[in-house]
């Protein structure tokens, strides 16, 4: 097959996301690899903008419009979920042929204040949760 290719959001109200679902069998690669490929390729480039942008359309835009209280920005009161990256090394590990690659880059992962990924090691498997509206 091909090379993945995403295209990237153009519109002030555009969202950043993956319709990858976890099922069993192989995934598509997006499932894994949207959000790392998203920050390598078109953060600065005049689909999405700024890294800034990118990350909010990745986070405190889908919070917002999806009504997760909460959730999507650093704040007092808000879940402590917070990706640690680099951004000149940050890039996709997910392919056709691999769909689980590991992305380059991404340090730290920590949801609700549980560290997930440290040192680019996953160290716990089980923090997340599948999130709601209230």
């Amino acid at each position: 097959m091909g090379e993945l290719e995403l295209e990237a959001p153009r519109g002030p109200d555009s969202m950043v996301g993956s319709d990858g679902i976890p099922l069993p069998g192989t995934p598509h690669p997006r499932l894994t690899g949207t959000f790392p490929r998203v920050l390598a390729e078109y953060s600065g480039s005049d689909g999405l903008g700024s890294l800034e942008e990118a990350v909010h359309r990745m986070s405190g835009a889908t919070a917002s419009r999806f009504q997760i209280p909460r959730r999507g920005v650093i704040a007092d009161g808000f879940a402590a979920d917070v990706v640690v990256f680099d951004p000149v090394s940050v890039r996709d590990g997910s392919t056709y042929d691999n769909p689980w690659g590991t992305p380059e880059g991404i340090h730290r992962v920590i949801l609700s204040g549980t560290p997930c990924v440290w040192s680019e090691e996953v160290v716990s498997s089980n923090a997340g949760r599948v999130l709601s509206r209230v």
